[in-house]
């Protein structure tokens, strides 16, 4: 594999009970990402069997011991396995990341304003989904509703709220030797670094000042909101048609609500302008009775 791939990877789990239905273990193991990219296909082997034991490993981390002790599971309930995939992306200088990340859920536990829980719900982030894994600051919005305006008094409320951190692969410089650390080969970056990027032109909006407004784009000065209006309210790019429709193939295959996880890369001046990779997809717990 190592001698064939030079782009970064992603090792991340796959555990029996990991898509249960009712007692999901998903983010309970870890997952690590690895640039892939050192000149000696023994080198990059060697990265490469290192994270397959850790998230092999995580399942027995203390954690997940406890978590398949509240959730009433024996460890030998458990069987790993680990998956290797393309980490979706493009390298900016010392950075690779997708321009977006993605989950979307069939069913949304929290609905805002008209929304309704039968809509579902997508949340958006610049950079790795570790953001949204994580419950860093993302973009929410109902798949049936994407232009409705979202649920803040002003624009200065929006940039408050906007993300203003991503994570990217670190293509640059090693970093310090820590096989047991799931962000080793990870980096963070702020808005400035994706503005030199061009990471914001269908991520962002800009605040206009004079106007007091957000304006879709990067097009005038100020500060910027990753509000995903380009592609959201401006549809330039087709996005949200193309998440509602996985939604839907995968529902009809599982027979169930389901939470998908996708990134999204842009090239306009490319072959492929626009990727969008499917990357998981699992069962959603839903239900059957009102909570008042």
């Amino acid at each position: 594999l190592t001698e064939e791939v030079r782009s970064p990877l992603a090792v991340r789990s796959s555990g029996l009970l990991e898509d249960a239905l009712f007692r999901p273990f998903a983010g309970v193991y870890t997952t690590k990402m690895i640039p892939n990219n050192h000149a000696d296909p023994s080198a990059r082997f060697r990265v490469l069997v290192e994270a397959v034991k850790y998230v092999w490993a995580s399942s027995f981390f203390r954690e997940a011991k406890a978590y398949r002790r509240t959730m009433r599971k024996a460890d030998d309930d458990e069987k790993m396995a680990v998956l290797i995939q393309e980490v979706v992306g493009l390298r900016h200088f010392d950075r690779f990341y997708p321009d977006v990340s993605g989950v979307a859920r069939s069913y949304n536990y929290y609905p805002v304003g008209d929304a309704r829980r039968e809509e579902g719900v997508v949340n958006l982030a610049l950079g790795l989904g570790k953001t949204i894994v994580d419950g860093g600051i993302t973009w929410a919005y109902s798949p049936s509703r994407p232009r409705t305006p979202p649920p803040f008094g002003s624009p200065q409320d929006v940039l408050r709220n906007t993300q203003r951190e991503l994570w990217a692969v670190n293509l640059g410089q090693a970093p310090a030797y820590d096989p047991v650390r799931e962000t080793e080969y990870l980096v963070k970056a702020g808005l400035d670094d994706a503005e030199l990027d061009g990471t914001l032109r269908f991520t962002a909006s800009t605040y206009v000042e004079a106007s007091d407004r957000l304006v879709p784009g990067t097009g005038p000065d100020g500060p910027r909101a990753l509000d995903f209006a380009p592609v959201l309210q401006l549809a330039e790019w087709p996005l949200n048609d193309i998440v509602r429709e996985l939604m839907g193939i995968c529902e009809e295959a599982l027979a169930s609500p389901v939470e998908i996880e996708f990134a999204v890369t842009f090239r306009p001046r490319a072959e492929r302008p626009m990727r969008v990779s499917f990357l998981q997809v699992r069962p959603l717990a839903v239900p059957e009775t009102a909570v008042t």
